[in-house]
């Protein structure tokens, strides 16, 4: 029985690396020509006048007077073009928040966060560590006008808020 399965697997494995192997193929190497000029259309030959009259004796075209543009914007657009490339290079992103507490205590900080919840119900403020200090911040605004009305409903209740430059950094 034993002898019978070695012999099964031997003819298989024997089989699938007959089958495997690379063949052969049969190639026939002849020139190849067929003549396809009776089924290409006709077209009839045309003469090129060499004879303008714009030309001069030297071979060069006249050209009529220069007028130059009226509303030409090339040196703006340049110049916005290339403020633009240089923001681009910068590769961040400068915003605004709003500070309204900064300490060591982590139950001060979530108490600051959930008076930032009572007093603006929209606002998601967000809790930052950085050793040993804790940062309730609020909002990412454009430009300081923007966070300036958010700016002035939570000095009411935080008076040692602070309008923060930040950076982020893009990859």
């Amino acid at each position: 029985m034993i002898r019978k399965n070695i012999l099964f697997g031997f003819l298989i494995i024997s089989s699938l690396i007959w089958s495997c192997a690379p063949k052969a193929s049969k190639t026939k190497v002849d020139n190849y020509y067929e003549d396809l000029s009776a089924y290409r259309p006709k077209v009839p030959s045309v003469e090129i006048d060499n004879t303008n009259p714009e030309e001069t004796s030297t071979g060069e075209v006249e050209r009529g007077n220069y007028v130059s543009p009226k509303y030409d914007i090339t040196t703006k657009l340049n110049s916005v073009l290339d403020s633009v490339a240089h923001d681009n290079l910068e590769r961040r992103v400068t915003y605004y928040s709003i500070q309204v507490y900064t300490g060591i205590s982590r139950e001060e900080a979530n108490e600051a966060r959930q008076k930032v919840y009572r007093i603006l119900g929209d606002a998601s403020p967000r809790l930052e560590y950085n050793q040993p200090n804790y940062k309730v911040k609020v909002g990412m605004f454009n430009d300081r006008l923007e966070a300036h009305k958010t700016f002035t409903q939570l000095q009411k209740a935080f008076p040692t808020a602070l309008l923060v430059p930040e950076r982020r950094y893009l990859n």
